[in-house]
Parts: C-alpha cells; sequence; structure tokens
C-alpha cells in the first residue's frame, strides 16, 4: 500500500506510564524504532524490518517517514477504544499533527 508514494505518515500508540504523558505526542523517525530480532513469522515482523526488506526487493518506498506515537495507558488486553480522556484529546492531537506536516512542508 506505500509503494510509489514519497511520503509516509504513521500514527499509533506508544504505551505510557505517567498520567501527564497520556496523549503526549512522540515525533519519532524511522531509525528509532528498534528492530526486533525475536519474530517468529512474517506477522511478528517489525516495521524497520520489513522496510530493509522492502529496499533489498529495490521497491520504490517513501523516502521521508514520519512517525507519531500518542501516549496511551498500559492495556491489559488489545482494544480498538481509546479512553474517554483520550478521545477528547484527539482533534488536538489531529490538529498538532496536521500543523506539524504543513509546517515541514513549507520549510521545503
Amino acid at each position: 500500500m506505500i509503494v510509489g508514494y514519497s511520503k509516509l505518515i504513521i500514527i499509533d500508540s506508544i504505551q505510557v506510564s505517567n498520567n501527564s504523558d497520556l496523549g503526549h505526542i512522540y515525533e519519532l523517525e524511522i531509525n528509532q524504532v528498534n528492530p526486533s530480532n525475536n519474530y517468529y513469522n512474517s506477522h511478528e515482523i517489525d516495521f524497520s524490518t520489513l522496510f530493509k526488506i522492502g529496499k533489498r526487493f529495490k521497491m520504490k518506498l517513501p523516502e521521508e517517514i514520519k512517525i507519531y506515537g500518542i501516549g496511551i495507558f498500559y492495556l491489559k488486553e488489545f482494544s480498538r477504544k481509546c479512553s474517554l480522556q483520550l478521545r477528547k484529546m484527539i482533534p488536538n492531537i489531529a490538529l498538532y499533527i496536521i500543523n506539524q506536516e504543513l509546517s515541514l512542508e513549507e520549510a521545503k
């Protein structure tokens, strides 16, 4: 799905333990994502490793990759729902990311 695009923006959650970090936006680059060699099947390969494989096969992958991690509390089990507290933060989080990306584009 990302082959052929020049830029990729990923927004995902990052587990935090401090209440003040809930909703905090962490800005990462692909080289800051630590690869794991502990995968057992193709569903457990980390993002960084997938990019290395794609480049090895000479796929046209995005040159620019930006990762935004949004702070969430520890989850005992996977859920697609956000806490009410975090849901209230989503409009401001989205606005921040949009403004960041627009300002980066303008700076080019």
